[in-house]
C-alpha cells in the first residue's frame, strides 16, 4: 500500500502531552493517529461521541440567578454594595449579631 504524510499543526503543549499519553500505551503519536484515523473510517465518523458541553440544570439556574443580580445591581434594587472585604464582613457580622437576637 502507497503511503503519504500527513502533517498537522497543534499547539506544542499539546503534542507533548500526547506523546507522553501514547508513549505511556506502547504507542507513538504517528500510530495513534493512524489507529484514530482507521477507527474513524471504520465508523464513517468520529469514533467517540462530538459535543458542545451542555451545562446541567443546576449550572444553568446558577447562571440564570447571577443575570437576575446583575440586573439587579444595574437597577439599584440590590443594596448594598461593598467596596472591599473588610465592609463585607462588618455587614456579615452584624447580620449574625441581627440573627441571634431574634433567637
Amino acid at each position: 500500500m502507497q503511503t503519504t504524510v500527513l502533517q498537522i499543526p497543534i499547539d506544542e503543549e499539546l503534542r507533548a502531552e500526547a506523546d507522553s499519553l501514547f508513549s505511556d500505551l506502547g504507542l507513538d503519536t504517528p500510530t495513534a493517529m493512524r489507529i484514530f484515523l482507521k477507527q474513524a473510517v471504520y465508523h464513517n465518523g468520529f469514533p467517540f461521541e462530538v459535543r458542545r458541553n451542555q451545562p446541567n440544570a443546576e449550572t444553568l439556574a446558577a447562571m440564570e440567578e447571577t443575570d437576575e443580580i446583575i440586573r439587579k445591581i444595574k437597577s439599584g434594587e440590590i443594596t448594598p454594595m461593598y467596596h472591599d472585604v473588610a465592609e463585607l464582613m462588618a455587614d456579615l457580622e452584624s447580620e449574625d449579631d441581627d440573627a441571634d437576637d431574634e433567637i
